[in-house]
């Protein structure tokens, strides 16, 4: 009969051990799905979250294609301005010595005479002024 009872016990002791894997193996597996569900939650705001700043990229890329274009106009344009300024005052050079060329010491009145005013040259326009009022006095 000890040997019925050790075998009952042991067979006992096994079911209950195997009750005790199956119940700790049952919460670990609970815990585990639970974890995933956690973790795929996770994974949407993160994938939303991707997608948004997606977007904001290829809105700023678009943003500073624009803005590249502009800085291209505007370069051209200042290398435009840049150019009419450099031909504006090789002309002013030009024009300068050429007066020079052509003016007499005598004349006192002509364009490009260098009068004694604070900054050594005499306006033109006041010079063209007094022309036009000794002009009309003789007429």
């Amino acid at each position: 009969m000890g040997t019925v009872l050790t075998k009952m016990s042991r067979s006992t002791t096994m079911r209950m051990i195997r009750r005790l894997l199956l119940k700790n193996f049952q919460d670990k597996y609970n815990l585990m799905y639970t974890k995933l569900i956690e973790l795929v939650e996770v994974n949407k705001v993160l994938i939303t979250d991707l997608q948004n700043v997606q977007k904001q990229k290829e809105s700023l890329e678009q943003r500073n294609y624009e803005l590249m274009t502009q800085v291209k106009d505007v370069t051209e344009r200042l290398n435009c301005v840049e150019s009419n300024i450099t031909q504006m005052n090789t002309g002013k050079a030009d024009l300068d010595e050429t007066l020079q060329v052509g003016q007499s010491t005598c004349v006192k009145t002509a364009l490009g005479y260098l009068g004694e005013s604070t900054n050594n040259v005499v306006s033109k326009s006041s010079n063209l002024k007094a022309m036009f009022r000794r002009t009309n006095m003789t007429s």
